[in-house]
């Protein structure tokens, strides 16, 4: 005390809630081969299947393959410093779409009752649909939708390729990322 008065000394206690915090990663190399991690995380599992596939850890319920690859040097700003150039070119070498007369593709997983963040890597390299307006669509998570109207060429720019990263909640023991026909 300062001022020498020990009559006006306050008594402060603090109380911590300490949360364990469950930590889920799962990667997924949409449309492609598996590609070992360089950053010390899990490894991007392989989904190089067309059509209905089980993985190791999730499942797709549709989808084509095109192999376009996107070049490191065209990275959007959004692609995290951990992405190097060797597993960005590796998860950009091709990309998985699904045809309108298709049903909607949809990704589950397994996990945990709990939060979650998701973080999706984008990118268009099919010269088709190469300007703004040519392909566009939605995502939900869990049934929620996150991106409404999304246009990955007006976004990131044509054979770029981006991160976008969305928070849901799973409390069904599934979390299910759906990409929703739009344009294209």
């Amino acid at each position: 005390d300062s001022d020498g008065n020990t009559g006006d000394a306050m008594n402060v206690n603090f109380t911590w809630n300490v949360t364990t915090v469950n930590i889920f990663s799962l990667r997924i190399n949409a449309a492609g081969s598996l590609v070992s991690a360089t950053d010390g995380n899990s490894d991007w599992q392989a989904n190089n299947v067309v059509g209905s596939h089980s993985g190791n850890g999730f499942s797709v319920s549709s989808g084509q393959i095109y192999a376009g690859g996107l070049l490191y040097a065209n990275k959007h700003s959004s692609i995290p410093d951990y992405i190097d150039q060797i597993t960005f070119e590796a998860i950009f070498a091709k990309e998985r779409y699904d045809l309108v007369v298709e049903p909607e593709m949809i990704y589950s997983i397994p996990v945990p009752t709990g939060d979650y963040i998701v973080n999706i890597f984008m990118g268009n390299s099919f010269a088709g649909t190469g300007s703004p307006g040519l392909r566009i669509f939605d995502i939900e998570l869990e049934d929620i939708e996150v991106a409404s109207n999304l246009d990955l060429s007006a976004i990131f720019g044509h054979e770029a390729g981006g991160m976008l990263s969305f928070t849901t909640m799973a409390d069904d023991g599934v979390l299910d990322i759906t990409f929703l026909h739009q344009i294209e």
